[in-house]
């Protein structure tokens, strides 16, 4: 890490979060490339492929957004 705030367990968790949020960036790339394929070939099983996938990974990164949310606690 090039700059800690203070070390606590709050912020350890928080920069673990935030690892893992970056870390399913690239299936949101996935999802919106099926996404745009789809659109331009008049494919609906790929755009709809495309749209579940992106749902599924914004659902997943909204829960991890949830329990960080939860964990924080810059008191400690």
């Amino acid at each position: 890490m090039i700059r800690r705030f203070h070390g606590g367990t709050d912020e350890q968790w928080f920069l673990m979060i935030h690892t893992c949020i970056v870390s399913e960036t690239g299936k949101l790339v996935k999802a919106n490339h099926e996404i745009l394929e789809g659109a331009y070939s008049n494919n609906l099983d790929l755009l709809c492929k495309g749209l579940n996938n992106l749902a599924d990974n914004m659902e997943f990164m909204y829960k991890i957004f949830i329990e960080m949310w939860e964990r924080s606690d810059p008191s400690k």
